[in-house]
């Protein structure tokens, strides 16, 4: 079993290694995973456009190299894994990335992506800080502008 956040959430290695499995059959990929990624949330949250650089290269390695992180993360077991309380609350920021991350992987998968995969995939996601899979630009998109708005 693998602890993500409380000790009645736990993963079993089953469902480790479903996620695993299901990663790897993405990770070769990968470049197309993050291109779809940014084009789907750019199309359906326009307003994020402008809180990301023109060259979206940089975030587009960051990105692939979140999702391995969290996949390699998931594998040791989750005491070296970040946890949503280590990292700013970004509040409905998270909500968009990880149902586009959710849709996009799904999209890629086809015939492969089932309700218990992407169910699975959903509760690893919650215990991931998301801005670091969309390279830290909910950081920015949560913060308080002048006066606090």
């Amino acid at each position: 079993m693998i602890r993500l956040e409380e000790a009645d959430d736990v993963m079993d290695l089953s469902t480790v290694a479903r996620l695993e499995r299901s990663f790897d059959a993405m990770a070769g990929r990968g470049h197309l995973l993050a291109d779809r990624f940014f084009d789907v949330l750019f199309t359906e949250n326009p307003h994020l456009r402008p809180k990301f650089p023109l060259n979206l290269a940089a975030h587009k390695q960051r990105f692939a190299e979140s999702i391995t992180a969290l996949v390699n993360c998931l594998r040791r077991g989750s005491e070296d894994c970040p946890r949503p309380g280590q990292a700013m609350d970004t509040g409905r920021y998270d909500l968009i990335v990880r149902e586009t991350l959710l849709d996009v992987m799904a999209e890629m998968s086809g015939t492969t992506w089932t309700p218990q995969l992407h169910r699975a995939w959903r509760r690893a996601l919650e215990h991931a800080p998301v801005e670091a899979i969309a390279a830290d630009a909910g950081a920015q998109w949560s913060r308080p502008g002048p006066g606090g708005r």
